[in-house]
C-alpha cells in the first residue's frame, strides 16, 4: 500500500502573529488618567478594539495580524488566532449577554466566530458570498442576529448566530458597507453607512433598506454610532466632511464639526452612560472628545504617540476607561477623570468701606478634565468668611456639574464689618482627582467711610465742635460715617446768632448731626443795633460801632458835629421811640454832618 506524502505546511501570517506574540506578550501597563499610556500590543496595526460588556478588563484587538487578548486590561496580550485561516481583521463583534461568543470580519476570509472567549474560532461563512467583511453588527436583545457588512456585496444576515447568511440587500444602492449600528431599543431598526452612497435605514430587520441621507454633504461614511438612552440620536463620521449627527433617527442630519480639526473621522464611540460624550477618532488629528453631543470638539491627545486612530472602544462595566487602537503602535489606554481650575488663583479686593459691599469679582471654574467634575460645595472658609459673600453667578447653582471642558462663574463680594485687613479662603469642594478642595486665598481691607461737614460762618461770631476745635469763617473737615456732633454758636460782643441753614436738627442754639452724608451748612450771626437815648451823642455811638453795624437814634434834638472818618460802612436810622421799638417821628442833628472816610447810610434824620 503506498502511503501518501504528506507536506508539513503551516500558513505564513501564523508565523508573523506568532512572532508578534512574543514581543508583545507582557506590556508594562501604567494608569493613564487624563492621559493615554501605550499598553500594546506593541507595533500592532489595531483596526477593531472590543471590550468585555461584563469583565471590564477584557479587551480584544483585531488586527492585520489577527486577534490579540488581554484580560488585565492591557497589561499583557496574547494572541489569539486558533483557527483563524486569515489574519487581516477589520470588524469585530461581542455577544452582549454571552460576551464568550465572538465574531470577527476579516478582508479575505470573511467571518470567524468563538464561543469561548477567542480560545478557538472557527468560520463561519455559510450563506455569505462575499468575504471581504468591513463591519459587524450582533441584535442587543436577540444575539443570535447577527450583521455583516461587506466591501463588495452589501449586508448579510443571520439569525442563528453566524451559523448561516442570507444577504439582505433589498433598497440599498450602495454595495461597500463600511459601518453598522443597531437601534438598542427597537432592534429591527438598523443603520448602514456605506462609502458611497452615505446612510442607510431598515426598520425590519434589514428586509428592506431606504436612504437616510437628507442634509447628508458627505457620502462616505466610515463610522456610525447610536445614543444608547436616545436612540433616536446617531453620530455618523466621514471621510471627507467630519461628523453629521441626526437627531430623527436619520430623517435629517447637520454637520458638528466646530473644534474638529481633522475631516477623516474613522470611528465614534459614545460613553454608554453618559451619552452627551462623544469620541471621535481620526486619520491625523487623533482622538477627538465632545462633552456637549457634538456641539463642540476638542483633542484628547496627550501621551499619543501616533494620532491615526482606527478604532475606539469603551466598556460597560468600566466606563471612565477608553481604549483607543492605532495604525503601528497598538492600543492605547486612558482613565478619565474631572479635574478643575479657577481663575483668579487668589484675589485682593483692596480697600472698601466698611458695612458697603465690594463689586463683585468673578472665579471662573473650568473641568480641565476629561469626565463630569461634580462640585458639592463652594463656601468662604477660616477667618474672616462671614464679610465674604459667594453667589452662583452664571453658575447654574453653587453645587453645578460641569461637563468635560465646560466651565461656569461664581461671584464674590466682600463687605467688611470693621476696619483692617480680612482674610478667607474661596473652598469649592468637588471629585476633581488632582485638588478635590481647591482653595483660594481672598484678602481686603475694611476702611471707614468718611463725610466732609462744610461750614460757613456769617457774620461776629464763632462756632464750637463737640468734636474739638472751632470755625469762626469757612471751614471743611471730615469725619468718620455715623459720627455725631454738636456744633454750638458763640457770639461776638455787639451780635446775636441769627440761626442755621442745612441744619438737619437742632436743640436751642445747637445743631445736632449724625453724619451718614456730606453736609453743607451756614450759621448766621447778626450785628445789634447799637441804641443812642437822648442824652449821649451820636458821636460817641458811632465811634463806637462795628463795621456794618447800625445807629438808632431817638426822635430827639442833638447838638454837635458828626465827623464820619472811619473807613466802615455804618447805617445811621433816626427818629425812633424812647424803647427803640418804633420810629415816631425824625432826630435832628442841630450841626453839621461830616463824612470823610468810609460810608454812612442815613434814615430819619433831619440835619439844622
Amino acid at each position: 500500500m503506498q502511503i501518501p506524502y504528506v507536506k508539513n505546511t503551516v500558513s505564513p501570517w501564523f508565523f508573523a502573529v506568532l512572532i508578534f506574540a512574543c514581543f508583545t506578550a507582557a506590556v508594562p501597563l501604567y494608569a493613564g488618567t487624563n492621559q493615554w499610556t501605550g499598553i500594546g500590543p506593541a507595533g500592532a496595526d489595531v483596526r477593531a478594539l472590543a471590550v468585555d460588556p461584563l469583565t471590564a478588563d477584557t479587551i480584544y484587538a483585531a488586527t492585520s495580524a489577527g486577534i490579540f487578548k488581554s484580560v488585565d486590561a492591557g497589561g499583557s496580550w496574547s494572541a489569539a488566532n486558533t483557527g483563524l485561516t486569515a489574519s487581516d481583521m477589520r470588524a469585530f463583534a461581542i455577544d452582549p449577554l454571552t460576551p464568550t461568543t465572538l465574531y470577527a470580519g476579516s478582508t479575505t476570509g470573511g467571518v470567524f466566530k468563538s464561543v469561548d472567549g477567542g480560545g478557538n474560532w472557527s468560520s463561519a461563512n455559510s450563506g455569505l458570498t462575499a468575504s471581504d467583511v468591513r463591519a459587524l453588527a450582533v441584535d442587543p436583545l436577540t444575539p443570535a442576529t447577527v450583521y455583516a457588512g461587506t466591501a463588495t456585496g452589501g449586508i448579510f444576515k443571520s439569525v442563528n448566530g453566524g451559523g448561516s447568511w442570507s444577504a439582505v440587500n433589498s433598497g440599498l444602492t450602495a454595495s461597500d458597507i463600511r459601518a453598522l449600528a443597531v437601534d438598542a431599543v427597537t432592534s429591527t431598526t438598523v443603520y448602514a453607512g456605506t462609502a458611497t452612497g452615505g446612510v442607510f435605514r431598515s426598520i425590519d430587520g434589514g428586509t428592506s433598506w431606504s436612504a437616510a441621507n437628507s442634509s447628508l454633504t458627505a457620502g462616505d461614511m466610515r463610522s456610525l454610532a447610536v445614543d444608547p438612552l436616545t436612540p433616536a440620536t446617531i453620530y455618523g463620521g466621514t471621510a471627507t466632511g467630519g461628523v453629521f449627527k441626526s437627531v430623527n433617527s436619520g430623517v435629517s442630519w447637520s454637520a458638528v464639526n466646530t473644534g474638529l480639526t481633522d475631516m477623516v473621522v474613522q470611528t465614534l464611540v459614545i460613553d454608554p452612560l453618559t451619552p452627551a460624550t462623544v469620541y471621535a477618532g481620526t486619520t491625523t488629528g487623533g482622538v477627538f472628545m465632545s462633552s456637549d453631543g457634538g456641539d463642540n470638539w476638542r483633542t484628547v491627545n496627550a501621551g499619543l504617540t501616533s494620532t491615526t486612530i482606527q478604532s475606539i472602544a469603551i466598556g460597560k462595566a468600566a466606563p471612565t476607561t477608553v481604549y483607543a487602537g492605532t495604525s503601528a503602535v497598538g492600543v492605547f489606554k486612558i482613565t478619565t477623570a474631572p479635574e478643575i481650575a479657577i481663575s483668579p488663583a487668589s484675589f485682593n479686593f483692596g480697600s472698601v468701606t466698611v458695612a458697603i459691599p465690594s463689586p463683585a469679582q468673578g472665579f471662573t471654574l473650568t473641568n480641565t478634565g476629561l469626565a463630569d467634575l461634580t462640585v458639592s460645595s463652594i463656601t468662604a472658609s477660616g477667618g474672616d468668611s462671614a464679610m465674604f459673600g459667594v453667589a452662583a453667578g452664571s453658575c447654574p447653582s453653587l453645587t453645578p456639574t460641569l461637563k468635560a471642558g465646560t466651565g461656569c462663574t461664581v461671584n464674590v463680594t466682600f463687605t467688611p464689618a470693621l476696619s483692617g485687613a480680612k482674610t478667607t479662603n474661596l473652598v469649592v469642594a468637588s471629585n476633581a482627582v488632582t485638588a478635590p478642595n481647591l482653595t483660594v486665598p481672598l484678602t481686603g481691607t475694611g476702611v471707614i467711610q468718611t463725610y466732609p461737614l462744610t461750614l460757613s460762618v456769617i457774620g461776629t461770631g464763632t462756632v464750637n465742635y463737640s468734636t474739638g476745635g472751632s470755625c469762626s469763617t469757612y471751614c471743611s473737615q471730615s469725619f468718620d460715617k455715623g459720627t455725631s456732633i454738636t456744633l454750638s454758636p458763640v457770639v461776638d460782643a455787639g451780635s446775636a446768632f441769627a440761626g442755621w441753614s442745612g441744619c438737619p436738627m437742632t436743640m436751642g442754639d445747637s445743631c445736632l448731626i449724625i453724619l451718614n452724608s456730606p453736609l453743607t451748612m451756614t450759621a448766621t450771626f447778626n450785628l445789634l443795633p447799637l441804641d443812642v437815648p437822648p442824652s449821649p451823642s451820636i458821636q460817641a455811638a458811632y465811634n463806637a460801632v462795628l463795621a456794618g453795624g447800625v445807629i438808632r437814634v431817638t426822635a430827639a434834638p442833638y447838638s454837635e458835629i458828626l465827623t464820619c472818618d472811619r473807613n466802615i460802612s455804618v447805617a445811621l436810622q433816626g427818629g425812633y421811640d424812647t424803647l427803640f421799638t418804633t420810629v415816631s417821628g425824625y432826630t435832628t442833628l442841630n450841626g453839621s454832618l461830616i463824612v470823610s472816610n468810609g460810608t454812612l447810610t442815613v434814615d430819619g434824620l433831619v440835619i439844622m
